[in-house]
């Protein structure tokens, strides 16, 4: 699990080094103030169970990418 519940600021983009995490199966980035678009990336994540955005300052629409995570609990 990443547990990033943590006051974290800034964005992060699509090629941040978490979207490299292919077996990653849950991931909290709750209550940060990343002040950027969700990342397309996340849809990189096909393994991904559970994802908390919740709080966490993101803006603007939910990339389609995203869609793809059937098996994603957000």
């Amino acid at each position: 699990m990443l547990s990033l519940s943590i006051s974290v600021a800034g964005g992060f983009n699509g090629s941040s080094s978490l979207f490299n995490l292919q077996h990653l199966q849950r991931s909290n980035l709750a209550n940060n103030t990343f002040s950027s678009q969700i990342p397309p990336g996340f849809g990189k994540l096909g393994n991904l169970i559970y994802l908390n955005l919740s709080e966490a300052k993101f803006y603007g629409q939910i990339p389609m990418e995203i869609s793809g995570l059937t098996k994603t609990q957000i």
